[in-house]
C-alpha cells in the first residue's frame, strides 16, 4: 500500500498554517477522543501527526502514566512537532519520521488516532487495514476527517466567498483520491475490522467572529504552492493577502453569515477478544 504526496506541502507557510488550522479544529478532536474514551495511561498512535497538534491534545489526556508515539513522513513537520512539545515541557510523547507502512512496534495501543489522514491516502480502506493491526483486543480507532463534498454559500451572498470555497474544494477533490471518505466512514471502519463506528458532524457557523476566512484562503494558497495570487475557476485572479482582508470587510459589512466545512469524527471499539493479526512488516 502506497500513500500519496501531501498535496499542501511541508513549506514554512503550510507549516504555520498548520498550526493555525489545528487552533481552530482542537475543540472537535477533543470531543471525539473523550467520546471514544481516552483516558489517563493509555498508549497511543498517532498517524500523520504533522506539526504533532493531535499527539500533544492525546497526550494530555493520557497523562504523565500515558504515552504518544506519533509519526509523520516529513522531516520538517516532525521537527515542528518535536519543537512544539519542547516547547509546551510535554515529555510523554515520542514523534518518528514514518510512514505507516514502516512503522513497526513492540506493542499495540489502546487507541489509533489521526486527523484529515485518511482523504490523503490512495485507499482509506487499505490504510485503516494496516492501521487496526497496531489495535490491541479491546482497544480502539478514532479518525477526524474534514468533508470535502459539499458547497456551502455564504448569505447574504459574497461573491468571493464562495468563489474561493468553490475553488478550495475543486482542487481538493482533484488532489485527494478520498475526498468523499466522511461519506464511506462505516464501509470503512467494518472493512477494517471494527464494528459499525460512532460518529458525529459538526461545524462552526457565524460572521465576523470565526477566522474561517483565513483558513480558507491560506489553504488556497497552500494548494496554489504557495504563490501569493492565484487564478479562480470564474476567471479572477485573486491576491491571497488581500483576499483576506477583502473577506473579512465584507462578512463584517453585510453581517454575512459564514461557515467552514464539516468536521466528521468516528471512532468505534474492538471485541475484548479477538484474534488480531500482528502487524505486517
Amino acid at each position: 500500500m502506497s500513500t500519496n504526496d501531501y498535496v499542501l506541502g511541508h513549506s514554512a507557510k503550510e507549516i504555520e498554517r498548520l498550526k493555525f488550522q489545528a487552533a481552530l479544529l482542537r475543540p472537535y478532536t477533543h470531543r471525539m477522543l473523550i467520546a471514544a474514551g481516552l483516558c489517563q495511561g493509555m498508549r497511543v498512535l498517532d498517524i500523520g501527526c504533522g506539526t504533532g497538534a493531535v499527539s500533544l491534545l492525546a497526550s494530555e489526556l493520557t497523562g504523565p502514566r500515558g504515552q504518544v508515539i506519533a509519526i509523520d513522513r516529513s522531516e520538517s513537520a516532525i521537527e515542528a512537532a518535536v519543537d512544539s512539545a519542547r516547547s509546551e515541557g510535554v515529555s510523554n510523547v515520542h514523534f518518528k519520521v514514518s510512514a505507516l507502512n514502516d512503522f513497526a512496534d513492540d506493542e499495540r495501543f489502546d487507541m489509533v488516532v489521526g486527523r484529515y489522514v485518511l482523504v490523503h491516502q490512495p485507499d482509506a480502506v487499505e490504510f485503516l487495514k494496516k492501521a487496526a493491526l497496531f489495535v490491541r483486543p479491546g482497544g480502539s480507532m478514532a479518525f477526524h476527517e474534514i468533508d470535502l463534498t459539499g458547497f456551502i454559500p455564504s448569505s447574504p451572498t459574497i461573491e468571493l466567498w464562495d468563489a474561493a470555497f468553490h475553488e478550495l474544494l475543486i482542487r481538493f477533490q482533484k488532489a485527494c483520491p478520498e475526498a468523499a471518505v466522511t461519506r464511506n466512514m462505516v464501509h470503512a471502519f467494518v472493512s477494517a475490522g471494527f464494528p459499525v463506528p460512532d460518529m458525529f458532524c459538526e461545524v462552526t457557523i457565524g460572521g465576523a467572529n470565526i477566522p474561517f476566512q483565513e483558513w480558507m484562503i491560506r489553504t488556497l494558497q497552500s494548494l496554489s504552492d504557495g504563490a501569493e495570487r492565484t487564478r479562480l475557476a470564474d476567471g479572477r485572479v485573486i491576491e491571497f493577502e488581500a483576499a483576506i482582508l477583502d473577506l473579512a470587510r465584507a462578512i463584517e459589512e453585510r453581517h454575512a453569515q459564514v461557515q467552514g466545512p464539516y468536521q466528521v469524527c468516528a471512532w468505534a471499539h474492538l471485541p475484548d477478544r479477538q484474534d488480531v493479526r500482528a502487524p505486517i512488516l
